[in-house]
């Protein structure tokens, strides 16, 4: 197994894990159960730390990648700018759910405000995984490539589809 192999094996759980981490969120708003929800900021844990593999493997992955024919440095370097932003995302939702966590156990007032906190930033970490994982798909695969970009590239090289 190669850098990049890795690469494509771990960088999923951070997007299927924290998609399922509010699920089980919203369930513990609609049955109003505080363990429904812990279960939801454990999983929003273990999203924060599964998360660090996929980002930290990225740049290995690249250079696996740079050797390819056909390699286009300008999608890589939208994947590692969303990516950065995806992991701010995902490591404040996992520091919020784990205060969440610990003040729900605690009984603590605050566990209401933390607990719609963790909703919100889960929605902000949906959003930005998800176009971290869609520029990532744009590497290797153009037929999922906005035509704006590809429209763009085909202007800059001197191409008319005509």
């Amino acid at each position: 197994m190669n850098a990049a192999h890795f690469h494509l094996l771990v960088n999923h759980f951070p997007v299927i894990s924290t998609l399922i981490g509010f699920l089980v969120l919203i369930v513990g708003f609609f049955l109003n159960r505080s363990e429904v929800k812990q279960v939801a900021f454990g999983i929003f844990i273990f999203t924060a730390l599964a998360t660090l593999p996929a980002f930290f493997s990225g740049e290995a992955a690249e250079e696996v990648l740079e050797q390819n024919p056909g390699f286009e440095e300008a999608y890589v370097e939208a994947h590692e700018e969303a990516a950065l932003w995806g992991i701010i995302s995902i490591e404040l939702l996992g520091i919020i759910a784990a205060t969440a966590f610990y003040f729900t156990l605690k009984h603590n007032p605050l566990q209401k405000t933390l607990t719609l906190a963790t909703f919100v930033f889960a929605l902000l970490a949906i959003a930005t995984i998800a176009r971290v994982n869609n520029t990532g798909g744009e590497i290797r695969h153009p037929e999922i490539r906005s035509v704006t970009t590809s429209a763009t590239q085909t202007e800059s090289s001197g191409h008319d589809n005509d």
